[in-house]
């Protein structure tokens, strides 16, 4: 059943984890360090082990926890059992994952909820154990007070009428000498076995449903209370929580620099489309959070791209963007590992990559970087925020234009393409290549055409270089999957400089071919081209493991495997006799007289 279950999950998840798990080679490893490396000293990773899976303000919930197991054992609780069985996998995945694409520390969310439901199954099962202790001892003390109190009994040579239980408004017995005899009734049909399925009285009702209510009605409020107090034990030992809450979620109209913020917004929406790239800095949290500036596209309807965005953890453009912008800020965050980082004095050299990435806007904030922007002469200042209504607190920003950056433009030397490279290999020569000055005018490719120059990694650089025929892109129009131009001359390969990725697909030419650091490049074959963003075999696979999934569920619906070994509780639980059949051959089983009058 499990397997089963499993499966069907499986099949239901296929149209996305089967495209993520066949194109895992075109994300980003941020290569986030790991949490108590093994390389540390023994006792430092031994502490931090315990200081992550053992927190101190969670010490509560893993007391409950260990209360679960038992309970779980002593009660054969599955759900207990399979909660356990997960926080030891999630605690050991946390303590030998390697280093690599899953940081190990987004693992811990997922211990702390497991354990806290294993918490709540252990304080649930202890009060109603409790719960169940009570009214069966004031069940017993009834019983005693019913015992202490008799009914009446008959007095001396009177006896109480009997009256057949099974008929209501029984007559009296006939009397003797009577001459009519009326007819029998019909007698009475059978009455069916009592089972579970069949309907129980009112009373049987109040013995088994209120007993249950208010066990039930006990646990919820022992949980409540319970993860209650733990919650607020918890804010109160980790005291930037809700300050941190609050913070987060007080909306960004509530800060103190919103006006600047929204000044900035609006500041940006006027200009022509394109995309930006702002110079990033710890003050820009004043705003609410640092990566305020990502929502640029949705404060300016998608008229202003940010070069920065949602998916920075994932899109294999990622690593370049972060070595572009370290040339062109004072305070660069640099987040993925094993690159190499420049700093403001390269600033000449990160507007010649942000041309090759078809940046359009820079956005700069600290003297630093004014300053040096002022000097190039590929930038041109074409706005500023900042209004006498509107002191700043992060800074008066200035907006470049980035000349001859356009999206779509015809390429000067035939790219080489990179033999012995797989897809998970890219990073390493393209990010050497992008971090090359006197490489950036000549890409490397993942494949092309046959005609193009093929060669090893380390021997690219030295190939001589093939010059190709000028050619004018024009026309050029983008939506979020697509991009249309017109090329003055097919046959001559043309850049466009959007993230590749194997769903992109050309009509007007061949390609699109992967190259450095991650755009796209095509070879047309017709004045217009187009491309857009389609479904591959992967995702029609995935499509279809989808509606297996769904016809799965329909299936599960329609099967009724054998019944489960009944647990502990219902094995021990002692038979009702007022609820229980009768006894074959018991008097109560024998059919009623016909009654006479």
């Amino acid at each position: 059943m499990a397997a089963a279950i499993g499966g069907v999950a499986a099949l239901l998840t296929a149209i996305w984890s089967l495209p993520l798990v066949a194109r895992i080679g075109y994300t980003t490893d941020m290569g986030w360090t790991k949490l108590c490396k093994t390389a540390e000293a023994h006792k430092s990773v031994r502490d931090c082990i315990a200081g992550n899976l053992l927190p101190h303000d969670l010490r509560w919930a893993l007391v409950l926890a260990i209360v679960g197991v038992f309970t779980g054992v002593a009660f054969a609780r599955r759900a207990n059992t399979g909660l356990f069985a997960l926080a030891l996998i999630l605690a050991a995945a946390f303590v030998f994952t390697p280093e690599a694409r899953l940081w190990n520390a987004r693992l811990l969310p997922f211990y702390y909820l497991v354990v806290i439901l294993l918490a709540a199954a252990g304080l649930a099962d202890v009060a109603g154990a409790v719960s169940r202790m009570v009214l069966a001892a004031a069940a017993a003390v009834s019983r005693f007070r019913a015992w202490l109190r008799p009914g009446p009994e008959p007095a001396e040579g009177e006896e109480l009428p009997a009256v057949d239980p099974l008929v209501e408004g029984a007559v009296d017995p006939p009397v003797e000498g009577d001459a009519v005899q009326a007819e029998a009734p019909p007698p009475l049909p059978d009455l069916p076995p009592v089972t579970s399925d069949t309907a129980v009285t009112s009373d049987t009702a109040r013995r088994w449903l209120v007993p249950d209510l208010a066990t039930f009605a006990t646990k919820a409020l022992v949980v409540l209370l319970a993860l209650g107090a733990g919650v607020w034990y918890t804010y109160d030992t980790r005291g930037f929580i809700p300050g941190w809450i609050r913070w987060n979620y007080s909306g960004y109209e509530a800060k103190p620099a919103y006006p600047e913020f929204r000044e900035v917004i609006q500041t940006m929406a006027k200009l022509p489309a394109g995309r930006a790239l702002w110079e990033p800095s710890s003050d820009i949290d004043k705003y609410g959070t640092t990566l305020a500036l990502e929502l640029l596209p949705h404060f300016t309807n998608g008229r202003i791209g940010s070069m920065e965005g949602l998916y920075f953890e994932s899109a294999a453009t990622t690593p370049y963007h972060f070595m572009m912008v370290s040339a062109l800020a004072k305070q660069p965050s640099n987040p993925v590992q094993d690159l190499h980082y420049r700093t403001l004095a390269d600033f000449d050299f990160g507007v010649r990559q942000m041309r090759l990435m078809g940046v359009r806007y820079y956005m700069a904030q600290s003297d630093e970087a004014k300053r040096a922007a002022d000097a190039n002469p590929d930038l041109h200042l074409v706005a500023e925020t900042g209004s006498p209504s509107v002191k700043p607190q992060v800074a008066r920003w200035r907006i470049y234009e980035v000349l001859d950056s356009p999206l779509v433009e015809g390429l000067r030397n035939e790219p080489v393409v990179l033999e012995g490279v797989s897809t998970h290999g890219w990073l390493g020569p393209s990010s050497a290549w992008f971090d090359d000055p006197n490489a950036l005018d000549r890409l490397l490719a993942a494949g092309g055409p046959e005609s193009w120059a093929r060669a090893k990694p380390e021997a690219a650089k030295d190939l001589p270089r093939t010059s190709l025929p000028q050619v004018e892109v024009t026309g050029i129009a983008s939506g979020d999957d697509w991009i249309r131009f017109h090329v003055s001359r097919p046959g001559v390969p043309v850049l466009v400089k959007t993230s590749f990725f194997p769903n992109w697909m050309a009509d007007g030419a061949n390609g699109p071919w992967r190259v450095s650091p991650n755009l796209m490049v095509v070879v047309p074959t017709k004045s217009d081209v187009s491309l857009h963003y389609g479904r591959t075999a992967v995702d029609w696979a995935g499509i279809l493991g989808t509606l297996l999934g769904v016809a799965g569920i329909v299936f599960l619906s329609r099967w009724h495997p054998g019944p489960l070994p009944a647990r502990r509780e219902e094995i021990e639980q002692p038979v009702d006799s007022a609820a229980a059949p009768p006894e074959p051959g018991s008097p109560e089983e024998e059919p009623a007289p016909a009654l006479t009058t």
